[in-house]
């Protein structure tokens, strides 16, 4: 009778738990199909099941553009996307999506020990963010903003230059100093909106 309750039990804990990771939503496949079911994001693979109780598979570039997650009804994507310089492509979250592309890439960084003072058992890290733009039909997505860390490798407006060269009122913008870095966002968006000729 225990050993049977304790079974009960953990099958609900395990059950709970595997629950709380999963969350409906759907992949897309590269001919464009989509399987709805519960997904889950594992580094730079997705957990697929067709039901809560259903066989988990992983899936990964290789199989699917993205995924979609479907949280309070809120839909949040996600696609593959081949970075410069990187070899695979990385799962990257969609911000704006349109003619050119806004992804984003949170990393923590750990930074050192534990705190040395007494009373704080507190690590010692940092969260950055990083953005990435990608034309429709590029091959490549490319690094644009850094947000909470020092590692801008190249100027705003060069990067502006460089990737917006087909709007020359972004540019005129950026250097009438109408949009600056942190309006990186209304920079995209306004490409999407008026420089599509």
């Amino acid at each position: 009778m225990k050993t049977n309750l304790l079974v009960c039990v953990f099958s609900l804990f395990t059950f709970f738990v595997f629950a709380q990771r999963d969350q409906q939503g759907y992949v897309t496949y590269k001919d464009s199909t989509e399987t709805y079911g519960y997904v889950r994001i594992a580094k730079n693979k997705v957990v697929f099941k067709n039901s809560t109780r259903g066989k988990s598979r992983k899936l990964d570039s290789n199989e699917i553009l993205g995924v979609t997650l479907i949280p309070n009804g809120k839909e949040i994507h996600y696609d593959y996307v081949k970075l410069a310089k990187k070899r695979r492509p990385r799962l990257l979250k969609r911000v704006i999506g349109g003619e050119m592309s806004l992804y984003e890439k949170t990393t923590s960084q750990f930074l050192g020990d534990y705190d040395s003072r007494p009373t704080s058992n507190a690590q010692t890290s940092l969260t950055y963010i990083e953005y990435f733009i990608k034309k429709k039909g590029a091959l490549e997505g490319h690094a644009y903003v850094v947000k909470n860390f020092d590692l801008y490798e190249q100027d705003f407006r060069e990067i502006v230059n460089r990737y917006f060269s087909d709007c020359p009122d972004i540019i005129f913008k950026v250097d009438a100093g109408v949009f600056r870095i942190q309006d990186y966002q209304r920079v995209v968006e306004y490409y999407n909106q008026n420089c599509l000729y």
